[in-house]
């Protein structure tokens, strides 16, 4: 087998519990998501917790229509989104503009020399600086003995 080939992967069986229920992760998802929004209306409905701080599904669902439907301080809930995504596009786009040549001149010397946070793996002294042309014509210098 070439190192480009990937080894066939043996499926685990399923675990006894869900072989005998039959119940696929579909339906594990679910009745997860039924049994949490029941526990929601149960603790709301019960009043456990004040309204302010918990309120019901129906106070969200109700909420979540009036702000798609009316919008929120004089804007539409889409024009919202698009302004909040324009931000973060233009705040990625200014990243990646700064960013990405600052990086390269780091790595090749000019800002800080080339100075990292992390410490060298080498001693000191046996990974004589790349930088430094001694260094790098001795590298590129035919060995006495050949």
């Amino acid at each position: 087998m070439s190192s480009y080939e990937i080894p066939a992967v043996a499926r685990c069986p399923a675990s006894p519990t869900r072989q005998r229920l039959g119940l696929s992760t579909r339906w594990i998802s679910t009745l997860t998501l039924l049994g949490m929004l029941l526990l929601w209306w149960s603790v709301t409905a019960s009043e456990m917790i004040e309204p302010l701080f918990l309120p019901s599904p129906a106070a969200v669902l109700q909420k979540g229509w009036l702000l798609a439907t009316q919008g929120y301080m004089d804007a539409t809930l889409w024009q919202h989104l698009a302004a909040s995504h324009s931000r973060i596009g233009l705040a990625l786009l200014f990243a990646v503009l700064f960013a990405i040549p600052v990086g390269v001149a780091m790595a090749a010397g000019g800002i800080g020399g080339g100075w990292s946070p992390h410490p060298s793996p080498l001693p000191e002294g046996e990974g004589a600086d790349h930088r430094d042309p001694q260094h790098r014509d001795s590298l590129l210098a035919p060995s006495p003995s050949g």
